[in-house]
């Protein structure tokens, strides 16, 4: 692991967010990497959702709940709802990459992947960590096989990004054998096709969060209409509402007090996932759009032939392999971190989640931001058709957005991001600053090189270097009230920087570790899409972080680690097409 900055990371794996630190690491988990045993289950996956899952399009956007629950059946024959659960309660005890891969698979049909994913991960994942032994037996292998089905309720009208402002209210009863819970949650997924709720309340005069399982058949709880949705139209979403409903004292999950932990580490793993169904979501919008230009013609020729048109379907392939490279490199990090604590003491697996927990927002928010610009361009090569609901592109652009929104705003996602990264490397930042400013007197302009790698990998050095003085500047002046509101502006810009950065880190580090010819195309595109973003992004962070018109001088010694060269876009688009 080659050093580029001087932090110390003596570490046996990469730290959470000391990619900037780094130089790119040839020895990341890619998608190249899956075993012999990964490949047959994403084959399966892919099968089922070609065979059995989208000629049922119409029906599941229809909200034929039959149809959703008998395909989740299926799933729980095929055994891959219980990736993540233990084998002694039916699971297959799998790693977090073979996640990933049900997630990606998931995603070419969304409504049918948020009712998936909804139900075997935020709905089933805090059973498998916090649960107890009867609550585990009691729940788990019917999850698995399909036979009931979860949900996650946390959201109230009055507490949205605001968790710790929900008003559900748990009071336990004078014989202490059970809570009386009594609130309302909104936007629940899965609300009506439910078994049970993981739902948190405030317990006591102490307030305390706590996350209780609420059965559906419990009396007093009542399910809401179904919500009038953009898009993923065939999920259901309701309103929960509880009316002195009982929840025994043994469906309390984990500790009284300690919901709001289990609510927050269960996002983590919901965020990175929900980058994997971008993933898939993707792969679906390129088909469909690389299909219809192929066979659409104007001017008596195709017009996937046109330059306009080409140049939106590069920039999809170069989006894909960049949502691709981050997702599996952050799989990778999950399965070595997981894999160095006992799977049976669930606060050391969520610990050693968590220290990735910047890197699964960073994915949550530059994957689904990207499979929305991809829809939107698939609805433009589809032209006048793609606004038409006899073309499934419209329905990916509006079934893109909510992602955008799910497991916490991505304006939200880059505020804890940010948060993560200087909780780690905040004070260090400042004298790395100090050191690097003066580097910067002695650099030399950015010199052409026929080495694409070494080329690379210099504007991205460049890069990484210039972002950690300006964030050094901006901490200086902010400190670590940095994350107030009326700051916020310098947080989303740190946040794009570090978002950018571990995109370009991880589609760079793919290209080193495989040199497939096709990845260094993407690889080009990426940079040539990003690096003027970055560049804008870091500028504005040094006027915000410089006082009176000193921002000026910092231009002048930072900008010669920006240099970059350009691309010949027109060559870069056609080198790219060949290989679709």
């Amino acid at each position: 692991m080659a050093k580029l900055l001087g932090i110390n990371l003596d570490h046996s794996r990469p730290k959470g967010g000391s990619f900037i630190f780094l130089k790119p690491d040839s020895d990341i988990f890619t998608a190249y990497d899956l075993t012999e045993d990964q490949r047959m289950i994403r084959d399966t996956l892919k099968d089922f959702m070609a065979n059995e899952v989208l000629p049922q399009t119409v029906r599941i956007e229809s909200k034929e709940w039959d149809v959703t629950r008998n395909l989740l059946l299926k799933l729980g024959e095929l055994g891959v709802l219980g990736i993540e659960v233990p084998e002694q309660y039916g699971g297959q005890n799998l790693d977090k990459t073979t996640a990933a891969i049900l997630a990606e698979e998931l995603g070419w049909q969304g409504s049918f992947a948020c009712t998936v994913l909804a139900d075997t991960g935020i709905g089933m994942l805090p059973i498998v960590l916090f649960g107890n032994e009867e609550q585990k037996n009691r729940f788990l292998p019917s999850i698995v096989s399909g036979k009931i089905i979860g949900a996650y309720s946390l959201t109230e009208s009055g507490a949205g990004s605001d968790a710790k402002a929900i008003t559900t209210k748990a009071v336990l009863r004078e014989d202490g054998r059970a809570y009386q819970l009594n609130g309302e949650k909104i936007f629940v997924t899965n609300g009506r096709l439910a078994d049970f709720y993981i739902l948190f309340a405030k317990v006591g005069d102490d307030r305390e969060i706590t996350a209780f399982i609420v059965e559906r058949e419990f009396p007093g709880v009542e399910v809401g209409n179904e919500e009038h949705k953009m898009g993923i139209l065939g999920s259901s979403t309701t309103s929960v509402s509880l009316f002195n409903v009982s929840v025994p004292v043994e469906n309390i999950l984990g500790r009284v007090g300690e919901g709001f932990s289990i609510a927050m580490n269960t996002l983590n793993l919901g965020r990175f996932k929900l980058g994997a169904a971008c993933l898939g979501g993707s792969r679906q919008i390129f088909y469909e759009a690389l299909k219809y230009s192929r066979e659409r013609k104007q001017f008596q020729v195709p017009i996937d032939t046109f330059g306009s048109i080409r140049k939106k379907l590069c920039q999809i392939a170069a989006l894909i392999y960049g949502i691709e490279s981050m997702v599996y490199r952050t799989a990778g990090l999950l399965d070595k971190a997981v894999s160095e604590v006992d799977l049976g003491n669930s606060r050391a697996t969520m610990e050693a989640i968590r220290e990735y927990a910047g890197e699964c927002s960073i994915v949550k928010v530059w994957c689904s931001e990207s499979n929305y610009q991809n829809a939107v361009a698939n609805v433009e090569i589809h032209g006048g058709n793609g606004f038409m609901k006899d073309y499934s592109a419209e329905r990916h652009l509006r079934d893109s957005v909510i992602n955008m929104i799910f497991e916490g705003t991505n304006s939200i996602n880059r505020l804890l991001l940010v948060k993560e990264f200087l909780k780690k490397f905040g004070m260090g930042l400042i004298s790395e600053k100090e050191k690097m400013w003066k580097e910067t007197t002695s650099v030399s302009p950015f010199e052409a090189t026929n080495d694409v790698v070494l080329r690379l990998c210099t504007q991205l050095e460049g890069a990484k270097k210039v972002f950690i003085i300006v964030s050094g500047l901006i901490m200086k002046k902010f400190g670590f009230t940095l994350s107030e509101n009326d700051n916020q502006e310098a947080v989303i810009l740190l946040a794009d920087c570090l978002i950018n950065l571990y995109v370009l880190d991880s589609a760079l580090a793919v290209y080193v570790k495989h040199r497939k010819e096709k990845d260094q195309y993407l690889t080009r595109y990426l940079f040539h899409l990003i690096l003027p973003v970055l560049e804008r992004d870091v500028m504005s962070l040094v006027v915000l972080g410089s006082e009176a018109d000193q921002y000026r001088d910092a231009f002048a010694d930072i900008r010669p680690l920006l240099s970059y060269e350009p691309e010949n876009v027109l060559n870069l688009n056609k080198k790219i097409t060949e290989n679709f």
